[in-house]
């Protein structure tokens, strides 16, 4: 099982598949925004002691609470050593939300398919390579593609990519995304190379879609 190391903890500021499973008697729809939840707020981030956390990501809705969570982190940042800061990521959904304020934000930018064929990108590939001259300077960009796979570019420019790992039979894709983004945060927290993070989320992701819920995922 892999786990991030270290006594920090790793945070994810916004509703997820696992979130929906655990309080929700009827599932929705896969990729629907019928989930009757209340987002996080500002308010309710501020007391959350950051000094518990080692990696905070960011899901692309409510963006104005969203952007002021961000720019609490990036001061409590400002003060901190290199080994103390917090990792930012931040996932671009859907362009409704406007999400874009993570691209030049964020340490680790998600860039999910649908978001990249938004603006003008036919692959993963193009993705990657179009948002990483966007990003802040020394950031991750990640684009995951279906069954075409993903890519990677880290702070050196150097582009990486996974095919998909197919489970044989696909039982339910429900939480694919949010899986492949957790096991790709669990892989950089455990500084593995980027193109062994990239297989990591392409191997997780896949497991995921041939199965039931999360149960056994990290073994």
């Amino acid at each position: 099982m892999l786990e991030p190391r270290g006594d920090k903890k790793v945070l994810c500021a916004g509703l997820i598949c696992l979130d929906i499973l655990s309080v929700m008697d009827h599932y929705p729809v896969e990729d629907t925004d019928n989930r009757d939840l209340p987002e996080l707020t500002f308010s309710q981030f501020q007391q959350l002691d950051l000094n518990q956390y080692k990696w905070i990501h960011f899901e692309g809705r409510n963006m104005a609470e969203v952007s002021q969570m961000v720019n609490a982190v990036q001061e409590y940042n400002h003060s901190r050593s290199m080994e103390d800061k917090i990792n930012i990521s931040g996932e671009c959904e859907k362009a409704k939300y406007k999400p874009e304020y993570f691209t030049s934000t964020v340490d680790v930018l998600f860039i999910a398919k649908e978001f990249a064929q938004h603006h003008g990108f036919s692959s993963a590939h193009a993705a990657v390579d179009g948002f990483h001259r966007r990003a802040k300077k020394g950031a991750t960009v990640v684009c995951a593609w279906g069954e075409a796979g993903a890519d990677v570019m880290g702070p050196d420019g150097v582009h990486h990519h996974s095919d998909a790992f197919s489970p044989g039979q696909v039982v339910d894709t429900l939480g694919a995304g949010d899986t492949f983004n957790g096991a790709i945060i669990a892989a950089m927290c455990r500084s593995l190379p980027l193109d062994e993070v990239l297989k990591f989320g392409c191997r997780v992701a896949g497991k995921k879609c041939g199965q039931f819920g999360y149960r056994g995922l990290g073994e």
